[in-house]
């Protein structure tokens, strides 16, 4: 594993893969000015309520937050 690398990373601009991946579905371009916005969420740990376990995610449209599944799941393995 390599812990640094030659490419250099600038604060508030994404860095472009040489290729795509291919990976999005019915995607778009998006506009100058319009940037994803980052989520923080936070749920109480079962045994010590000062505690917070911290997820993240990402924003689509106004009411929605896209997030990895684990993120949902509680102490007990379910929703």
């Amino acid at each position: 594993m390599t812990l640094f690398s030659n490419t250099t990373i600038y604060c508030g601009l994404r860095v472009y893969a040489k290729e795509s991946l291919g990976r999005v579905v019915r995607g778009r371009d998006a506009f100058p000015g319009e940037v994803p916005f980052y989520a923080i969420l936070t749920k109480p740990v079962f045994y010590d309520w000062f505690k917070y376990n911290k997820y993240g995610g990402e924003s689509i449209l106004n009411r929605w937050v896209l997030t990895a599944a684990h993120c949902m799941f509680n102490d007990f393995g379910t929703l």
